[in-house]
């Protein structure tokens, strides 16, 4: 969000919003990474969510550190034969993120996979596949019906 209000500040030419939000966002980042990052190993959330890795490299919050950041994830998803772990949250921002990392090949074999966890798995299992839409958990056959959309608009 700041960075959008910074992009129609430079567009209106008020150099002293500009300034006064790249301080803020210089203030946002550092106490994001004092909170959430571990300093010498780069990790989010303690390495434990690929999400947590994914958002602070989509959230541009990572900074110095966004190439060790990005080795943790391309690590993270090989390590789970490359599957994501992520949610409906990191997922939206997932494939982009490793787009930047130069990784498109990696974003390939995830969209390709047909096992659990994947896309692939909405539509090849044999339990319940999907038609045209993707299901609110991938896992859903195996979830019962409480908060278990198969139409789920946040995809």
């Amino acid at each position: 969000m700041i960075r959008q209000v910074h992009d129609f500040a430079e567009r209106m030419g008020n150099k002293t919003l500009m300034k006064e939000l790249d301080q803020l966002n210089q203030s946002v980042t550092e106490e994001f990474n004092n909170v959430f990052s571990n300093s010498t190993t780069h990790c989010y959330d303690g390495c434990k969510t690929q999400t947590g890795l994914v958002l602070a490299l989509s959230l541009n919050l990572a900074g110095a550190t966004t190439t060790q950041t990005q080795s943790l994830l391309i690590h993270d998803i090989t390590a789970h034969q490359n599957h994501y772990t992520t949610g409906i949250i990191g997922a939206k921002f997932l494939y982009d993120e490793l787009k930047r990392a130069g990784k498109e090949d990696l974003s390939l074999t995830l969209l390709e996979n047909v096992d659990y966890p994947s896309i692939g798995y909405y539509f090849a299992n044999t339990l319940e596949a999907a038609t045209t839409n993707l299901w609110e958990l991938p896992d859903a056959p195996f979830e019962g019906t409480g908060m278990n959309s198969r139409n789920h608009h946040m995809w």
